[in-house]
């Protein structure tokens, strides 16, 4: 039995190794290159190899917990932070170097779009949670026996890379994912129904339960992998579907919506060109438009058709025009969008690529032949609207059914946003009043500042108006969401301010990552859709005499200097005081959000890896506990079950087991009592009171009938002596040792049971 064991137990174990790495393997849809692979493959293997020689030294599993927590942070310096290590021990400066990698990868998390650069920090974290998901899944396959939570662990990466990963590879990885399962769970099944044959004569009937317990274990992990994934939250907060016609492809795809992209191109990729644009007029390239807002992110109901030669619009401007033609060349954009000045008329390319146009939001995108508009050429003729502030004054506040979805907000929608955009909206009643009040509002009160936090949710409105500081993408989310909830149709455009002219050419703008930015645009009866700016250091060009906003685009930092009207135009907005716009009822309905803000402000706080250390005592404080509770627990439970000699007998033998396990002699499932007996009196001289007691439970176990009451007062009296001697030779610390090892409760204790029956 033994000889036949041990291999299928390494087998077991190469093959989980084997899930972790089909799992780890799959992060190749979160990273732009492999330079990620041999790191993180390492340390899996590390981890299960570390597991493994710790479980066979027959040490308490929480040393074993520690142990190789404490090996994960050599490992971690080893791979991440070698040049810092000394006599490949980790110094001062090996935490220094983990802990600033780490924390500037949590701060590049948030605005990432996969497939994204695996910058140190990001595989620092990955190894760490390598490591932790080795040992549960070590723990669970080993231990607790389980197959099943033996995959949970790594699962719980299939599903991360799901929501966050691109598309590319995702079956063939899948595939090599569930193949590692089956084997795992296989093998797994095979060694473990012949570790249970004991020594009873019971033979392991493996086939049917392995080839179930296969199946039921491969569909678990795809529904996990495949189905729940794809309704987490965050997996839709930055996605958007566009439906084409078949003229196009046809079908459904599903892109990152240009709004989530913001922070990430004004951050770290400033400097990286997305296109260049010829045209004798200054504009805002715009993207697309965003009308839905779920109170966690702004996205659009897009359905897509051919697009050849002229664009119908959906909505045409009341105001007068101007005809600009633009051509663009796309070089870095790394997006389905095609840039254009709004209002797009006409489009046409000397290429063969199929375009498509949304005339609701007038977005142009590539067709569905193409992940991307780069290295596309083409010109667009736009009629710009040339709006005045007279005739948008004398517009009325009229809405139809077609405006209804731009005017939708959720039920749960911040009261105090919509308070302060009614308060500083009373008094007005023309749309362009309202909006311009909101205009200046967020202009004259807030300051530009692209390190907070990325998300334009309803709580970070909240937050964005307790601080006081955000970027376009708070500026223009906050504005269009206020602005609805007193009634205007607002919807959320994306796209570039005009970029950098070239000093040889007038008409030549080249427009970079620095560039991106978001506005608001307003529904105003008459006119159609009006861009408004409330971002400081930003200005539309020929938008001066409606905005009363000069053209900007300041990357360097915002222009803080109050907004001055136009004679003519004081009149039409109530006096606000801008150190306190709220009444006080208000502020102190606010004054939570305050606080939270000033929290978020002040920063510091502990390291993640004094956090990761503290947390990992917690753990395993609350584990030992936990463990002593239960064990003291089955004691009175297996009392009370204590009915008749057999079952009194039995009870000795397994209360005898468990105090033999203090100092140090476990009983192994290959040897049956007597075996067990000897090898204990053999190593420890017990004066023969464990064979005497493995005698009578193993007479008491084949009794045709009730064994006699000589033979419970025998093995009372053999269990007694054990206890005595068992006290004699240990001491408190091997006491409290065995008193938190689960090991009785995961695997001796249901041994003990199988033996005697109970």
């Amino acid at each position: 039995m033994r000889s036949t064991r041990f291999p299928l137990l390494a087998g077991a174990e190469v093959t989980l190794t084997l899930v972790t790495v089909a799992a780890v393997l799959s992060l190749g849809r979160l990273f732009d290159d492999g330079s990620w692979r041999r790191p993180l493959v390492a340390a899996a293997i590390a981890a299960h190899l570390a597991a493994a020689v710790l479980r066979r030294l027959r040490i308490p599993l929480v040393l074993i917990a520690v142990l190789h927590l404490g090996l994960g942070l050599l490992v971690l310096g080893w791979i991440h932070a070698r040049d810092t290590t000394r006599s490949l021990l980790p110094t001062r400066e090996t935490f220094d170097v983990l802990q600033a990698e780490t924390s500037d990868s949590v701060e590049m998390f948030r605005d990432a779009i996969a497939p994204t650069d695996p910058a140190t920090g990001y595989l620092i974290l990955a190894t760490i949670a390598i490591w932790v998901l080795v040992l549960l899944a070590d723990l669970a396959a080993f231990w607790v026996r389980s197959a099943f939570e033996a995959v949970v662990p790594s699962v719980s990466i299939v599903v991360f890379v799901s929501v966050f990963g691109v598309a590319e590879d995702r079956w063939s990885l899948l595939t090599l994912y569930l193949l590692a399962i089956v084997a795992f769970v296989s093998m797994h099944r095979v060694s473990q129904q012949l570790v249970s044959a004991v020594w009873l004569g019971r033979q392991g009937r493996a086939t049917a339960a392995l080839l179930r317990g296969a199946a039921g274990v491969t569909a678990v992990a795809a529904v996990l992998g495949l189905g729940l994934a794809p309704t987490v939250p965050a997996a839709e907060e930055a996605l958007i579907s566009l439906d084409e016609d078949s003229g196009v492809g046809g079908g459904t795809r599903v892109v990152i919506s240009p709004l989530v992209d913001l922070r990430g191109r004004l951050v770290d990729q400033a400097d990286v060109e997305a296109f260049t644009v010829r045209s004798t007029e200054r504009s805002y390239w715009r993207l697309t438009a965003l009308d839905t807002f779920d109170g966690s992110v702004w996205t659009s109901r897009a359905n897509y058709s051919t697009a050849e030669g002229a664009l119908p619009a959906e909505v045409e401007s009341g105001n007068s025009t101007e005809l600009v033609r633009q051509a663009f060349v796309i070089t870095g954009l790394d997006a389905v969008w095609l840039p254009t000045a709004f209002q797009p008329v006409s489009v046409s390319t000397e290429s063969e690529v199929e375009l498509s146009w949304e005339p609701v939001s007038s977005t142009l995108i590539v067709g569905s032949g193409r992940r991307s508009s780069n290295e596309l050429a083409y010109t667009v003729e736009s009629a710009v609207p040339r709006f005045t502030p007279e005739q948008l004054a004398e517009a009325p506040n009229l809405t139809s059914e077609e405006l209804e979805p731009f005017l939708e907000l959720p039920r749960d929608f911040s009261a105090g946003a919509t308070a302060l955009a009614t308060q500083l909206t009373d008094g007005l009643t023309s749309p362009y009043a309202q909006a311009l009040a909101l205009q200046f509002y967020f202009r004259d009160n807030f300051d530009y500042d692209v390190e907070v936090g990325s998300g334009h949710s309803s709580d970070r409105i909240d937050d964005f108006l307790a601080s006081g500081r955000g970027y376009c993408e708070q500026f223009a989310g906050s504005f269009a969401a206020m602005a609805r909830a007193i009634g205007l149709p607002t919807r959320v455009a994306v796209g570039f301010t005009p970029g950098d002219v070239d000093p040889a050419d007038p008409t030549l703008f080249t427009v970079r990552g620095e560039h991106a930015h978001a506005w608001p645009e307003v529904f105003i009866s008459g006119a159609g859709w009006v861009a408004f700016e409330p971002t400081p250091g930003r200005g539309a060009p020929g938008a001066f005499e409606y905005t009363q906003v000069p053209e900007q685009q300041d990357t360097s930092g915002p222009s803080t200097t109050p907004t001055t009207l136009e004679p003519g135009l004081e009149d039409q907005f109530p006096a606000i005081d801008p150190d306190n716009p709220l009444t006080q009822q208000e502020a102190i309905d606010r004054a939570p959000l305050d606080d939270l803000a000033a929290g978020q402000a002040g920063g510091g706080g502990p390291s993640p890896f004094v956090w990761f250390l503290v947390s990992v005592v917690g753990v395993v404080l609350v584990a030992m506990a936990a463990v002593s509770t239960v064990k003291r627990l089955r004691r009175r439970q297996r009392i009370a079950r204590v009915s008749g000699n057999r079952a009194t007998i039995l009870a000795a033998w397994e209360d005898a087991v468990a105090r033999l396990a203090v100092v140090g002699s476990r009983w192994d499932p290959t040897e049956t009592p007597m075996e067990f007996a000897t090898r204990v009196e053999k190593a420890l001289s017990f004066g023969g009171s464990v064979q005497r007691l493995a005698h009578t439970a193993t007479a008491a176990l084949f009794s045709p009938g009730q064994p006699s009451d000589a033979m419970v007062t025998a093995a009372t009296a053999a269990a007694d002596q054990v206890a005595a001697y068992v006290r004699e030779r240990s001491t408190a610390l091997d006491r409290l040792r065995e008193e938190v090892d689960p090991r009785p409760l995961l695997g001796s204790g249901q041994r003990a049971s199988r033996v005697s029956g109970l």
